[in-house]
């Protein structure tokens, strides 16, 4: 157990590795188009407009007003589901490092939460243009989407260390996670609103997801996340780090006869 908690330890004596990583992994994503790492913007901007237009009609929502709620929540979401997807890649992705180098897992595991966090300001480029363009005051309660935004990538960083091992175990978790994040995407409240069921409905309630997009998406549109959010968020960020270190301290030697 120590041991493991000495791999945690590593993100911030080796911090340059994953850095240089993950900027890397963006560079050779996007290298030789046109637009660069801008591509990932574009497509937001155009996903936020289609599904604002669509479900605005369909809600019987103003539009200015919906698509602002859509952008919040979609920005939010896209990372926390790039985190949950990219969680079970871990260390299959990074094969070829594990084996030529001594380096500790948890330092693959801060590159993907940094290469996502890349993606996310990238978008949230686009939601700032859209609150601006729309005419959503930008409130000086959007700071608290920083420390929601820690605890989203703390929580990332903890399920990519208990998922990046176990997918190299069994290869269908990745396909698993795949299916739960697509379900998952309909069932919280990201272009429909929780206040369309009841406030004790377990699809709110009990749905973590729910709990770390709003985080987020609260501030930026100007409002404060309630103490359930902050509550849910840190007692399962809490939990995931938690069962990391279980996972990492009975995986790591048995690590590379499953690569």
């Amino acid at each position: 157990m120590l041991a493991a908690a000495d791999e945690f330890a590593a993100i911030f004596t080796r911090w340059r590795v994953w850095f240089l990583m993950a900027n890397q992994d963006i560079s050779l994503r996007y290298r030789r188009s046109l637009l660069g790492p801008f591509w990932i913007s574009l497509a937001m901007a155009s996903l936020i407009i289609g599904l604002g237009l669509l479900y605005s009609q369909i809600f019987h929502q103003p539009f200015k007003e919906y698509v602002s709620f859509i952008a919040a929540g979609l920005v939010a979401w896209t990372l926390l589901s790039g985190l949950l997807l990219e969680s079970c890649n871990v260390v299959m992705e990074s094969d070829g490092h594990l084996r030529a180098l001594p380096l500790p897992l948890s330092l693959f595991a801060a590159r993907m939460v940094f290469r996502n966090l890349i993606i996310f300001g990238h978008n949230l480029l686009v939601v700032v243009l859209m609150l601006f363009i729309f005419q959503h005051r930008i409130s000086p309660l959007i700071v608290l989407a920083l420390p929601g935004l820690a605890i989203m990538l703390l929580f990332g960083f903890g399920v990519a260390l208990i998922l990046g091992p176990l997918s190299a175990r069994f290869r269908d978790i990745p396909q698993v996670m795949a299916s739960f994040v697509q379900l998952a995407f309909f069932l919280t409240p990201i272009f429909w609103r929780a206040s369309q069921l009841k406030a004790s409905n377990p699809v709110v309630v009990l749905n973590p997801l729910f709990h770390f997009v709003e985080l987020i998406r609260q501030p930026l549109l100007g409002h404060v996340p309630t103490l359930l959010n902050w509550g849910v968020a840190l007692a399962v960020t809490a939990v995931s780090l938690a069962l990391a270190l279980v996972v990492q301290a009975y995986t790591r030697r048995k690590l590379f006869l499953w690569l």
